[in-house]
């Protein structure tokens, strides 16, 4: 079988510190189909670059919200 990675995927998960976990969530994949796109086993679908921004971004704001959450609880403090 030909392998036809596309390491932007790869790098731009790693570039925004996001998982392969959490943006197969987001998509609507299960973790190992996700993988066999990032590596190269299965091609991309149709659409698929555009879902995957799309679920980049939604992961991020995701993220900073649950932080802005976990600052605001814990200035809080205990009482």
């Amino acid at each position: 079988m030909r392998r036809t990675f596309d390491k932007s995927l790869k790098v731009e998960l790693a570039r925004r510190g996001l998982t392969q976990a959490s943006v197969a969530e987001v998509l609507g994949l299960s973790a190992t189909t996700f993988r066999s796109y990032i590596q190269g086993y299965r091609p991309l679908p149709s659409g698929f670059r555009e879902r995957f921004e799309a679920a980049l971004e939604l992961v991020e704001r995701a993220e900073r919200a649950a932080e802005e959450a976990r600052r605001q609880v814990l200035a809080g403090g205990v009482r």
